[in-house]
């Protein structure tokens, strides 16, 4: 089921509730994210909001119903009037005090299991496991073979035989592979939320900014942080992480300039 097909229309009554619940959110948020959910179902947003319980609030509503309430807190909040632009297609809408960039990285790190479409590209190999089916004997069969699945027939069931790759990664997922796979429970695909853009305290920040990987940044600051280590030992520079260091260079160097000495004077 579909985001789309779940968002009917309210009574008049619903309808003054949700504004006034919408505008409560508004006012008492200091971040306000707008996530593009078209092609996520329900059930995948459930998941994603239970990720989010207690931190962040999801509302999946009109944007008509937004814009009214971004109307009673006018005047109230700098800056919301900018969202207005921003209110195009079919959104969810994230209230909470946590920093954008943060709500990023749990997005990042919440992806859901979600079915194949038709047309869609493999992420990764699409392994089906062997086992009994539980179709009954048919044209199924034929469509089994079709994706590559070797099968066999047994107590009235169809089994597959072995682990199959179905479709590899790269590949694009054809109309009767997402039927079958949708038959038989499979879910290959991961979805995530993703920022599209973020209000904070008056500002409005574009989701191409959210899009940091974190363990390469990670990586940076590491890498950083032993080059500075590096300069600081040859500049002389004591600190925490150079003391030892320096030692052992001086150490090192004492017995060079000894070998050294040695040397000369065998030499003589």
């Amino acid at each position: 089921m579909s985001i789309a097909s779940a968002m009917t229309k309210a009574h008049p009554e619903k309808k003054v509730r949700q504004i006034d619940e919408l505008t409560k959110l508004i006012e008492r948020s200091s971040v306000i994210g707008i996530v593009k959910i078209s092609g996520i179902g329900t059930r995948q947003l459930q998941g994603i909001k239970r990720s989010l319980s207690g931190r962040a609030s999801i509302k999946v509503v009109k944007n008509t119903m937004v814009k009214k309430a971004l109307e009673k807190v006018n005047g109230k909040k700098k800056g919301l009037e900018k969202l207005n632009s921003l209110l195009i297609g079919q959104n969810a809408f994230i209230f909470t005090d946590m920093s954008p960039f943060r709500l990023s990285v749990i997005f990042s790190k919440n992806k859901v299991k979600a079915p194949a479409k038709a047309g869609s590209i493999a992420i990764s190999d699409v392994v089906v496991p062997a086992g009994n089916t539980g179709f009954t004997p048919g044209p199924i069969i034929s469509q089994l073979g079709e994706v590559g699945l070797p099968t066999r027939v047994e107590s009235g069931s169809i089994w597959i035989t072995k682990d199959a790759v179905a479709a590899k990664k790269g590949d694009k997922i054809s109309q009767t592979l997402a039927i079958i796979l949708s038959r038989l429970g499979i879910e290959p695909f991961e979805v995530q939320l993703r920022l599209a853009s973020a209000y904070e305290n008056g500002e409005i920040v574009s989701g191409d900014v959210f899009d940091i990987d974190e363990e390469r940044v990670l990586n940076q600051l590491r890498e950083a942080h032993l080059y500075a280590i590096n300069l600081s030992v040859y500049a002389g520079i004591v600190d925490s992480d150079t003391v030892t260091l320096l030692v052992t260079k001086a150490e090192r160097e004492v017995m060079a300039l000894q070998q050294m000495i040695e040397s000369k004077r065998a030499a003589k």
